[in-house]
């Protein structure tokens, strides 16, 4: 089977199934309900999924009616559905609203990271290679807003990144002034941060942030205004970081 794209059936549908779409090689499109064929709890639409090495797809979904569980729907290899609740296998906290952020490293580690609904702690359940499904609260392994100066966030889910030269980060929102603050961690190096909106002149926003890396290995950050009518804007690291008004550039509609 062609591995599918999770979707949640809304808005066609309202009673929160999960439903896979897919294409298989050489056939025709089809569609399978999770919730009838698996058992997948229903959701608001907070889906994310991700491919292990061993080619099993992993769709994780936050469960709308059993208290924001954390639910893992995985297709294996031999073609075979299940799904494990996350939270009451691995103990993972019932997650606050936000779709589920999966994620493949390196190494074979396949995994999610959620929010705590209780307290709002970043937590991070996953399985390495060869290993047992675990889980870690990073809000307390890692707080860089005390380590690399991060501001407090303004609403919206942080934008990780990983660029070519290795690299890691993420992207967020001020919650003070909304200035857009990027938090990264050079290969060899130690966590620092930039004000995005100083720098490069990327306007304020309210938390509504993407990264994209390029083929060539240019990083683009999106992002929403939150005080020019909801432009879009885009910044780049060419041989120096510079902000396009996208709205203005190429006509992008502005965001509601």
């Amino acid at each position: 089977m062609t591995r599918p794209t999770a979707t949640c059936r809304s808005p066609t549908c309202s009673n929160g199934h999960l439903r896979i779409t897919y294409l298989p090689k050489g056939g025709n499109w089809a569609t399978v309900d999770l919730n009838g064929q698996t058992g997948t709890p229903v959701t608001g639409g907070g889906v994310s999924n991700t491919v292990a090495p061993d080619g099993t797809l992993y769709i994780f979904s936050r469960g709308s009616a059993d208290g924001g569980h954390l639910s893992a729907t995985y297709l294996n290899s031999a073609g075979t559905w299940a799904t494990a609740d996350m939270t009451a296998t691995v103990g993972t906290p019932v997650s606050a609203g936000g779709a589920p952020s999966a994620f493949v490293q390196k190494d074979g580690t396949v995994g999610v990271v959620t929010a705590n609904s209780a307290n709002g702690h970043v937590y991070m359940t996953y399985l390495p290679n060869g290993g047992q499904w675990t889980g870690a609260d990073m809000t307390t392994l890692a707080d860089l807003t005390n380590q690399a100066g991060t501001p407090a966030s303004a609403g919206g889910a942080p934008a990780a990144f990983l660029q070519p030269d290795g690299t890691v980060g993420v992207v967020t929102a001020d919650s003070a002034d909304g200035h857009v603050h990027m938090t990264y961690l050079p290969n060899g190096g130690q966590w620092t941060g930039a004000d995005m909106t100083a720098l490069a002149g990327t306007p304020v926003t309210g938390g509504s942030i993407g990264n994209a890396i390029a083929p060539d290995g240019t990083h683009y950050i999106f992002t929403v205004g939150s005080t020019n009518g909801g432009h879009l804007s885009a910044t780049y690291a060419g041989t120096s970081w510079a902000t396009t008004d996208m709205t203005g550039y190429v006509g992008t509609p502005a965001a509601g």
